[in-house]
Parts: structure tokens; sequence; C-alpha cells
């Protein structure tokens, strides 16, 4: 450098208070996390690229790595961000209690969390396969998780704890709150079913709380314009919806559509193999996730070979076809044992039975429920049949929730979808953490919490 010339000033940060980058810079790095919020909802984290990030953003690749070395660094900046927002709602929770004060307290709480969720609905969904792209050994769901649950767990402290404990109250309040929402944003959820859900939670949270207070309705706190008008209004990029929508099927996708293997043939001894590996990758997709696990990881698993798990499956997708296929025949036929059983027998008898059967579904096909519920892009063959598997469920649902007669406006539909979401969260929510319990305790813990929100229509007694 010339004697006497300054030196040429650098990028040291891309904050708004950067003296370098100022708000330039700061807009800049905002719109990026934007369409990558935006692109989780139309390829999914694992398919969006860094050049469909650059691309539907309108910069430069060389200006996207200035900012981002990675969109694995991109997308864990969201989940920190989404996260952060989620801990500062929890911040503002008011006194909760089994009075019309803690019931209002839950609904302004939920209010201020459907506004949230309508801005980061992806990032929640898609936690899982963001965290699958991380090279970390920690889980950041489960870091998280155990954050959440510290923080929240002091807040229910009215709460009765010698049925549930707190930190248990904490797991399911957010399972409710996070797959609910998810299906409301889905769905186009109106004032309702955001009433509907308050009840079930203050329920959850105080079993008897008087059924006059549980009349109250969200009139107070209107439904979120975010979460009303969520599926007109997502964000999109034109350029991702595009390409994630072009060309004809592939080959991968035909064969998913069909549900097709070639597991079928090669006699007794081919069929018990093919069977291990499905029964080994159902529960591998169960607990690390369906990006998280590779081909390898699953014939090591079922004790087998490569070119074996070859033999019978094209690939990991083909895997999820299959087990597709298997689900959808499972969850169907719970939900007609669920309607069968309503027809001869008390609601409390009915539930205790059949989620014995449900958890030990639960334990091998949850993964494959999770692709089916977060996955934003799926071959239409395995749509069908998630379609008409979740409409078994809701009818044997609806055949229990339905069975209790309540004193205030409630929506059976509604209310059958909200336990679906309990249902499909709870089992394995609090995977990876301290709070993580054992197959037979956390199916205690289910049932109770199904009985106290769902079977309970509260206290006749007014305080």
């Amino acid at each position: 450098m010339a004697p006497g010339r300054p030196e040429p000033l650098r990028r040291t940060s891309y904050g708004a208070a950067s003296p370098l980058v100022g708000e330039r810079g700061a807009r800049t790095r905002a719109l990026i996390l934007e369409v990558a919020l935006a692109l989780l909802g139309t390829k999914g984290a694992q398919q969006t690229t860094m050049d469909d990030i650059a691309g539907g953003g309108g910069v430069s690749r060389a200006t996207l790595y200035q900012y981002f070395e990675s969109k694995e660094q991109i997308f864990a900046e969201l989940v920190e961000e989404s996260g952060a927002a989620l801990l500062r709602v929890l911040r503002r929770v008011g006194p909760l209690g089994a009075d019309d004060a803690g019931f209002a307290a839950v609904q302004a709480w939920l209010a201020d969390w459907t506004v949230l969720y309508s801005r980061y609905s992806e990032v929640f969904a898609q936690w899982s396969a963001i965290e699958a792209l991380q090279r970390s050994r920690q889980s950041m769901l489960a870091g998280w998780m155990t954050n959440y649950v510290k923080r929240l767990t002091p807040l229910l402290g009215a709460a009765d704890p010698s049925v549930v404990e707190p930190p248990q109250l904490a797991i399911a309040v957010w399972a409710l709150f996070e797959r609910s929402s998810f299906s409301m944003t889905r769905q186009s959820a109106g004032p309702q079913q955001l009433s509907d859900l308050a009840v079930v939670v203050q329920l959850m949270l105080f079993p008897d709380t008087p059924v006059t207070v549980l009349g109250s309705s969200m009139s107070a706190h209107p439904l979120p314009r975010g979460l009303e008008q969520a599926a007109a209004e997502r964000p999109t990029v034109e350029q991702a919806s595009e390409q994630a929508a072009a060309g004809p099927p592939t080959d991968e996708q035909k064969r998913a559509d069909a549900g097709g293997s070639r597991r079928h043939g090669g006699g007794p001894e081919a069929l018990r193999t093919a069977e291990r590996i499905l029964d080994v990758g159902g529960r591998l997709f169960t607990i690390a996730g369906f990006h998280a696990v590779s081909v390898e990881q699953v014939a090591r698993a079922a004790q087998v070979g490569r070119g074996t798990f070859y033999k019978y499956f094209d690939n990991k997708a083909d895997l999820l076809g299959v087990l597709s296929v298997e689900c959808s025949e499972r969850m169907t036929a719970l939900g007609e044992a669920l309607s069968e059983r309503m027809a001869n027998e008390e609601p409390r008898r009915a539930l205790g039975e059949w989620l014995e059967e449900f958890l030990a579904f639960h334990r091998v096909y949850a993964g494959v429920w999770r692709v089916w519920s977060d996955e934003p892009a799926l071959v239409q063959g395995i749509v069908d049949r998630r379609e008409a598997a979740r409409d078994a469920l809701r009818r044997g649902l609806i055949r229990l929730v339905g069975a209790v007669a309540r004193p205030y406006p409630l929506t059976d539909a509604a209310v059958a979808e909200i336990l679906c979401s309990l249902l499909q969260r709870f089992p394995d929510q609090a995977t990876g953490t301290a709070f993580a319990c054992e197959p037979e305790e956390s199916a205690l813990r289910l049932r109770l919490l199904i009985e106290r929100a769902f079977l309970n229509i509260g206290s006749s007694e007014a305080r």
C-alpha cells in the first residue's frame, strides 16, 4: 500500500448497526432470509439450493456468499430467529389459572403465538429436515426444547401437578400449539377453531375450570390476519414454485405412486428380510427423521449389506413409498377400530385400550407420518394414501370427542383435529432431552392428558 494512502474499509459485520454496511446491507441480508423462508414452503430444506436463494432474491452468488457461507447457515439462522421469537412470546404470558383471568391469559398467549406462527410455520414444520443438514452432532431441536420447557414450566406452577408433571404439560402444550397451528394454517382456520384450541389447552392445564369460564370466546383476541389468510398470503418465490412443479413424474415418483418395491418375490426368507428392512427403516425415520437417515444406516441396523438392501428397494424414497402404504393401512385400521369401540364402550375405556395399539403404531410409523405432514411436495400416490388414512383416523376421533356433552360451543371435527395433533407429536416430542420417558410412562401420561383435555367438560362450580 502506498505511503499516506488510507487503508480500505472492509466489512466486519452485516448487522443494521454496522457503520460499513448500514441499512442497505441489512436489507440485503433480510431479503436473503425472507427468500429462504419462502423456499422452505415451495421446495423444502433438502431441495433448496444457494442458486435458488440467489435467483429468488435477485442477487448474485457472490453477493449471497458475502452474507452466508451455505444454505445450512441460512436455515440455522432462521431456526434461531424463530426460536428466540417464541421465547419472547413466553415472556409475555400472563398468570394462568382456572378463572376468567387465567383463561384470558391462555387466549392472549394463543393469539400471540398464531401471529408468530403465521410467519415461521415452514421453519417449525421442517425443523428436523433443517437439522439433518447441519454437521453438528448436537440436536438443535432437543436443545431448544429443553430451553423452552425450562422457561415454560414456572408459568405452569398453578396447574395441578398430581396427574401430569409441569414439564410434561409444557411438552404437551407445545405439541398442541405447533401441530394445531400447522393444520389450521393449511386449512385457513376460522375464529371458532382458535377458540376450541384455547378451551382444550385450558382444560389440559386446569381440568377443574368452571364451565362458565370456558364459554368465553376469543373475540377479545381477534384471529390474526397472518393465520387467517396464511394460505393465500404466504411468501412465494415464483422461480422456486415453477421448478418444483416443472417436468413429468420421474421413475422414482412413479414407483412411489405405485408403492412399488420388489419385496414380494423370492420366498419366505426374502420376505422376512424385506420386512426387517422396513421395520428398521421405519424406526430410524421415527428416531432421526427421514432426511437424516442414509441407506447405509438402514442396511447396517437391519444387519444386511447395501447390495441386499438394493435387491428389495431402489433407494430410500422407494422404502418410504412402501412404508407409506403400510402406514396408511395401519392408520386406517386404527381409525376404524376406534369407531367400533366407541359404538360399544364407554369413552375412557375405549381410549385406554385403543391407545396401546396406537402407540405401537407410532413407534414404527411416526417418521413416515412426519414426512406426510411436513414435506411441501409429495407424489400424488402418497398424498392420496395420507388423506384416506387421516380421514379414517379423524372419524374415530370425532366419535370419541363427540361422546362428551359440553354446555358450551365446541366443534367436534376441530377438536378431533387438535387431538390428532397431540397424538402425532407428544409421544416423541421430548426425544433427546432430559424429559424423555419410557414408553409405558409416555402412554400413561398421554391417556391422562387426553382425559383431562378432551373427555372433560370442566367444573360445574363457579369460582
